[in-house]
């Protein structure tokens, strides 16, 4: 929210520095001062906030948590990899015991590696 405030600031110090000369230049200055002082404010509470978002994250730097993120992608892939094989496996197992063919190629059964054995 205060990276869009930030935004709108910044138009408007733009609109203001882009004002024709008709308006008097005190009033300019006093609106350009005005402006800067706020930017100088939001500025400081986007870094508040940033440190705030720190310590609640752990006391992690960006990178530290970025790495510990990552690790938490990698072993879910890894868990997901495992049940998957889990449920093959049993499926397989409850198919084999009904004697079914289920078109799935296991290794060793029918086919070329059974021909050849």
């Amino acid at each position: 929210m205060t990276q869009r405030i930030m935004e709108l600031l910044r138009k408007e110090l733009d609109t203001l520095s882009a004002l024709e000369e008709e308006t008097s230049s005190k009033v300019r200055l006093d609106a350009l001062a005005l402006l800067a002082r706020t930017i100088e404010r939001v500025s400081d509470l986007q870094e508040r906030f940033a440190s705030e978002r720190a310590r609640t994250a752990g006391g992690l730097t960006a990178d530290e948590l970025r790495a510990a993120l990552k690790r938490i992608d990698e072993r879910i892939d890894e868990l997901a990899d495992i049940r998957a094989r889990d449920l093959v496996r049993k499926e397989l197992g409850r198919q084999g015991n009904a004697g079914g063919r289920t078109g799935v190629d296991v290794p060793g059964q029918d086919g070329a590696a059974a021909a050849a054995s």
